[in-house]
């Protein structure tokens, strides 16, 4: 959460989501990046789109993590890959045309819950290590706050927060966190308008950042999704390119 401009500007972490159990890090699993930040009046997701092979690390081809579940609701996931997929299909029979982020982290939860004990037990079968399932639910709630949601099954760790200016970030090691809070601070301007962030830099930012620790996991180009009052907006983003107005968002 951000301070008045007459304080010392700050970016939180919702938390540090790797503190409760590291040993997935310490045994050297390596997963995507997915990201999610909140501003005033929406909130954004963001992935890289590189695909691996879980047993040989192998590159598994481009796919977007990212998804655009209604006019008010995006989200990112990580984990399972294919295998849990299933996910969103599930999720959009439900019918979304309504609701809000809350309503939808409430269903993916159970949704989430059935599909990652399939996905534990195919895991299981073959021998391979448990890679868990991440998601990042963000958004306008239905009264307009904003909405960052987080569903962690392997930890079973859920959560949300309704304040702009929040970022959180699923992926390798412990440090990934709080280099999303990080590599946001460096970004914020003090501007006439307020306190400002652009999305497009942060998550091109920090991409670069964990794809040096993990280059054969995280991969350019990055999937952008920014939910505003007005509607979501889709990017693209390269491994360079110059920031777009259209990314930056007032968080205070």
């Amino acid at each position: 959460m951000l301070g008045h401009p007459h304080q010392a500007l700050k970016v939180e972490t919702i938390r540090t989501v790797w503190q409760k159990n590291l040993s997935s890090i310490e045994t050297g699993k390596a997963m995507t990046i997915i990201m999610g930040a909140t501003f005033l009046g929406g909130a954004a997701v963001a992935a890289d789109s590189l695909r691996h092979n879980a047993i040989n690390l192998q590159n598994a081809g481009y796919s977007d993590k990212t998804l655009t579940l209604n006019s008010r609701t995006v989200a990112a996931k990580a984990g399972y890959g294919p295998d849990a997929d299933s996910i969103w299909r599930l999720l959009l029979e439900t019918g979304l045309a309504d609701v809000g982020p809350a309503e939808i982290s409430n269903r993916l939860r159970e949704i989430g819950a059935d599909v990652y004990a399939q996905c534990l037990q195919r895991a299981e079968a073959l021998g391979v290590q448990d890679p868990g399932i991440y998601l990042i639910v963000a958004g306008t709630e239905l009264d307009g706050r904003p909405a960052l949601y987080w569903l962690n099954f392997q930890l079973q760790d859920f959560g949300h927060c309704n304040e702009a200016g929040r970022v959180i970030a699923y992926a390798s090691r412990a440090e990934s966190n709080n280099n999303a809070s990080r590599h946001a601070m460096q970004l914020v301007r003090n501007t006439q308008a307020g306190l400002t962030l652009q999305l497009d830099t942060w998550a091109r930012n920090l991409v670069t950042d964990e794809h040096m620790y993990a280059p054969h996991a995280i991969g350019f180009p990055v999937n952008l999704r920014i939910a505003k009052p007005d509607g979501v907006i889709d990017l693209t983003l390269p491994n360079r390119g110059t920031a777009n107005r259209i990314a930056e968002v007032s968080i205070g």
